[in-house]
């Protein structure tokens, strides 16, 4: 019997299938309006609370778990940001791939490389470039760590040139606004991409684990002012060689993301499998780059609190239980490359230890 059904839709690094924005103005002291609601998360289906406000607790009229509705959740943009708000400051244009496109559509001078590299900010964006100009300009999601908080010994966001730089006043009401704009779209969890961090560095921390932090705290405030928030879930890169023998591994990310997995004001954000109550851990298993199992199974323990579901997610391997964060469309001419009215007839998942699930991609990677 399948524990439950999913439905994903992938969001692009910089740009997203769902139009999240945040109101102009957002520095200084923020407001949560709160919304009086039986807490979802605590194990009952009770007031207002269905399938459509709190998957997580309710059941379907048949008395089956709820379906989910997820999207991929990316929190990289301070490279890129502070790549834009440098053109600003030299009073240049900041411009976007679409525009590039669009004057070269017409006829037009603009070419990929003024984007970046001839105002020579590729190195600084981390060659991260904006498909669009988001509403209502360029964000990030970065705040500085408060002595005496958890990971506050950390070396440090990024070098010293650009720490101050990197911080973003907006990010707690941008992490707002997205919170209310996913829940009115029905996402009810989302999975926040890690994958390009196996180790700590200054880059994971600035574009993964310091973002992570600001979310969780920002939306553990939300459900406590009575407001409901999306389930959150890593999707973390662990490396493919074997742990060490004593079963540390000082510099990887993973023991660091899952210090925020147990911290017990955090654990009713944590999206969970349906049957266990464990919470779900994501880890990408690509075929020529494999986590090492001993990895695998160090996260699964958890410190010997066994309370991590691992689940593994990447894409073409559906037959073997593994989640998918895109699918081609088997229907579609050139292998799912190209868009076509015909139905998409991509693969799903029918078995994994967290049910069926399926991808629904606004694009397919072919590089």
């Amino acid at each position: 019997m399948l524990a439950a059904a999913w439905r994903w839709s992938a969001l692009g690094f910089l740009a997203s299938l769902l139009q999240l924005s945040c109101p102009a103005g957002t520095a200084g002291a923020l407001r949560i309006d709160s919304v009086k609601v039986d807490r979802c998360g605590d194990g009952l289906c009770s007031g207002n609370e269905d399938c459509s406000s709190c998957p997580r607790d309710c059941l379907t009229p048949a008395g089956r778990p709820c379906p989910r509705a997820g999207a991929m959740y990316s929190l990289w943009h301070a490279p890129a940001t502070l790549a834009m708000r440098q053109l600003e400051k030299q009073g240049r244009p900041t411009l976007t791939v679409q525009q590039v496109i669009d004057s070269q559509a017409s006829g037009g001078p603009l070419r990929l490389a003024d984007v970046l590299v001839r105002p020579q900010l590729a190195q600084l964006a981390a060659a991260f470039y904006y498909h669009h100009t988001p509403d209502p300009n360029f964000y990030c999601v970065l705040t500085p760590r408060v002595p005496g908080t958890l990971h506050a010994e950390l070396p440090g966001l990024a070098t010293a040139d650009k720490a101050d730089a990197l911080r973003c006043p907006e990010s707690d009401a941008i992490l707002i606004q997205h919170a209310r704009q996913l829940r009115a779209a029905g996402i009810d969890h989302i999975v926040v991409d890690l994958t390009n961090f196996p180790r700590y560095s200054a880059a994971s921390d600035t574009m993964g684990l310091r973002p992570l932090e600001d979310l969780l705290r920002v939306w553990s405030g939300l459900r406590a002012a009575g407001e409901h928030t999306p389930d959150v879930a890593a999707w973390q890169a662990l490396d493919t060689t074997p742990l060490p023998s004593d079963g540390t591994d000082a510099q990887a990310l993973a023991p660091l993301v899952l210090d925020l997995y147990n911290q017990p004001y955090y654990a009713d954000l944590w999206l969970r499998a349906p049957q266990t109550d464990q919470k779900i851990f994501f880890y990408p298993v690509p075929k020529e780059a494999s986590p090492a199992k001993s990895r695998i199974q160090s996260v699964a323990a958890n410190g010997g609190r066994n309370d991590i579901l691992a689940q593994p997610m990447w894409t073409n391997q559906t037959d073997q239980g593994v989640w998918s964060f895109m699918e081609r469309c088997r229907n579609f001419p050139d292998n799912g490359a190209t868009g076509s009215a015909a139905d998409c007839n991509q693969a799903f998942v029918v078995r994994s230890p967290l049910g069926s699930q399926m991808a629904v991609s606004p694009s397919y990677q072919l590089g």
